[in-house]
Order: structure tokens, then sequence, then C-alpha cells
């Protein structure tokens, strides 16, 4: 399980939690983002079953970073609303581009008190990385977006920076 920190100059939902688990077997990575706490102050996306789509950070959005030793590395943006996005970049917000890949499975469950955004993904980019950067984006019901990830490496959020990504064998399973 990795725990991710909201930044701390930003807001973020009080009393929120969130954590990860995940597992990467066969060329298939399936990640859990759970979420604890008044998940009914989030501002949930409502997607168009699966489209790929630019810009899912400017709302509630799930992320992960999957670096290799070529100093390369691969951003996945997954929606609630199950939208999502992939791209490739040479390095730190250098040469984007967008990564081909199948279209990952996202489910949302969401409880009085709890959610779970299940992802499952196949295919190269699931099977590649040596380090992960886990990370979220929380839009809360007034609009206030919130930054989470593994580490905050500087003074503003920044998902991109490898030095808030660790070894992946110390997040997955």
């Amino acid at each position: 399980m990795a725990i991710l920190l909201a930044h701390p100059g930003g807001p973020s939902v009080p009393g929120l939690r969130l954590w990860v688990q995940g597992e990467r077997r066969g060329g298939r990575l399936t990640l859990a983002f759970e979420m604890e706490g008044p998940v009914d102050r989030i501002a949930w996306p409502v997607g168009e079953a699966g489209v790929r789509r630019d810009g899912l950070w400017r709302a509630t959005c799930f992320e992960l970073f999957l670096a290799g030793p070529e100093g390369g590395y691969v951003e996945v943006n997954l929606s609630p609303g199950g939208d999502w996005a992939a791209y490739r970049f040479d390095a730190c917000r250098q040469g984007m581009r967008e990564e081909p890949m199948t279209a990952p499975v996202i489910d949302l469950y969401r409880e009085v008190w709890t959610a779970r955004l299940g992802v499952k993904l196949a295919g190269p980019v699931a099977a590649s990385g040596q380090s992960i950067g886990l990370t979220a984006v929380i839009e809360d019901v007034d609009g206030a977006l919130s930054y989470w990830a593994l580490r905050h490496p500087g003074e503003r959020p920044d998902f991109h920076h490898s030095d808030g990504w660790l070894p992946i064998e110390q997040v997955l399973t």
C-alpha cells in the first residue's frame, strides 16, 4: 500500500485519506486508488464511456507516471468518469506526444464514506517502468483543486518531477 499525501501548499478536502494498492504481473498492471473520508465533497466527473481525452487533470483525475532507465517516461491520466489519456515524454515535460495503448478498464465504486477507483492496464505501457509516480488531482464541490502524490519534492505541485516517484518494487506487489 502506498499513501498519497496532499501538497501542503494548497487546499484539500478536510479528513480525506488516499492510498493506492497495486500489482504488475505478466504484462498487466492493476491499481486501486482508495479514498476514505468525506467523499461526498469530491466533484466526480462524468465521462463519455472510456474516451481518450486531453485535459483530464483540470478536474478530479488519478494519474500514474512510469519511468524506465532510458530517461523517458509515460504519463497515464484516469478519470473516474471513465475517460483516459496517455502521453510519452523524452525528459521532464519535454517531447510530449500521445502514447499508443489499449484503453484501460476504469471502475468507480462509491459509498457514503469510501470510494475506490479500480484500474486495469495491459500491454507495453503496463509492463514498462522501473519507477512509478502515483498521483491524484481532487476537485472539491466548491471547485478547489488539491494535488496528491507519493512525495512532493517542491514548493509547488509537480507530478512530472522524478523526485516524487519511487522504485516500482517499493510501491507494487
